[in-house]
């Protein structure tokens, strides 16, 4: 095989890479980038694109694919490895490309005997394969294939892009940066977040409602970051297509970050605000690198969660800029109908990224993201 190997090559970028005391404090790892990376990026798209175009993707059996370890993650249902796919063609892995992520129902549940369980996790495994293969956005986890396997036997597994890690991670690290006398995350490092992270989430949330798609479970360990760093949201088994004019009913999501609305019980029916809603909760956490309600729910599993005021809201003292503090005050509003939609989030904290940029020159310019080299390979095979 020539060029070089895709590990060598995350060894190169890593060298070339300028932290300075902004990134770092914002907690990026951002490279440069380097020609010998981009080459054996293009490379690997090349090789990429002859695996879809000779394999069905969307009919792969158990020989067509080669699970590694060790595991990358479990979810309530479902487990996630790193999986590697033949070539339809030569027959052969070729395991120096990086690998693809592969989502399957957990062994506990498959070998278990809670048959109606094993159906719900399998039927919503499914429902989250055919939602993905509905949406194409930059910031949106890309499905890559799936199985051919029958659902009710737990066998059914999707294929998805790989991350790297998720924003959970990074605002632990945040915290870690910022310490525990630091009231006030740095300007700087807020703007780097505003538009790296808050934007481009907002964006892929933008396109999901403009798709009458409610993501109903938005927090920091359901977005991830790819290997160039681009956002991307991932775990869709809780969101569900509403009709326009529609509303509907059940609870669904994390507490941390459930809108009052859904927490309610004299409320009975809700809509696309309350992703909203968790989007400005999660907002503040990013700004701030504190966890939210920490009193009321602590990170700690051993407590029990109380219960959260439905007009109780994270504190702004932390939130220095006053466009930011007054965009999370509309977003998180009680009543759903005064919270802002996306495309007005988008125009507001593009407006506070210009003001910063205008009032301190040209000393932060966030460097610019490369498009995942597997948006650019994909693309095609799957529409």
């Amino acid at each position: 095989m020539t060029g070089l190997n895709y590990s060598k090559a995350r060894a190169i970028q890593q060298q070339n890479m300028d932290f300075g005391k902004n990134l770092l404090s914002c907690g990026f790892e951002l490279a440069l980038g380097s020609s010998d990376f981009d080459e054996e990026r293009s490379r690997i798209r090349t090789e990429w694109e002859d695996i879809f175009t000779n394999t069905d993707m969307y009919n792969l059996k158990k020989d067509e694919i080669k699970i590694k370890f060790p595991k990358l993650g479990d979810g309530s249902f479902c487990s996630v490895f790193p999986v590697h796919v033949r070539n339809g063609k030569t027959k052969e892995f070729n395991e120096n490309l990086p690998p693809f992520a592969l989502k399957q129902v957990s062994m506990n549940i498959t070998e278990g005997e809670n048959e109606r369980l094993l159906l719900v996790a399998s039927t919503d495994l499914v429902h989250e394969a055919q939602l993905l293969r509905k949406l194409q956005h930059t910031n949106i986890i890309e499905l890559i294939g799936t199985s051919d396997e029958v659902i009710d036997k737990g066998r059914f597994f999707v294929i998805l892009e790989k991350l790297e890690c998720t924003l959970e991670s990074k605002v632990e690290k945040w915290a870690k940066i910022r310490g525990p006398f630091k009231q006030i995350t740095p300007k700087s490092a807020v703007e780097l977040r505003v538009s790296l992270v808050a934007i481009p989430i907002a964006s892929g949330l933008e396109y999901l409602h403009s798709k009458s798609v409610m993501y109903r479970d938005l927090k920091p360990g359901n977005i991830g970051f790819d290997e160039l760093g681009n956002i991307k949201i991932f775990d869709f088994g809780l969101a569900i297509e509403v009709p326009k004019g529609k509303r509907i009913k059940g609870a669904a999501g994390t507490l941390r970050y459930m809108a009052p609305e859904i927490r309610s019980k004299s409320v009975e029916s809700y809509g696309f605000p309350v992703d909203v809603y968790s989007f400005a909760i999660m907002l503040w956490e990013i700004i701030t690198s504190r966890l939210p309600f920490a009193k009321e729910i602590p990170a700690s599993s051993f407590s029990e969660p109380k219960e959260i005021p439905d007009d109780k809201r994270p504190n702004l003292k932390y939130v220095e800029s006053k466009t930011l503090a007054a965009l999370l005050g509309a977003c998180w509003s009680v009543n759903p109908d005064e919270r802002w939609n996306f495309e007005k989030i988008i125009l507001e904290l593009q407006k506070y990224s210009a003001e910063f940029a205008l009032v301190n020159g040209s000393k932060m310019k966030p460097p610019k993201m490369k498009p995942s080299s597997r948006r650019l390979s994909t693309s095609q095979h799957i529409r």
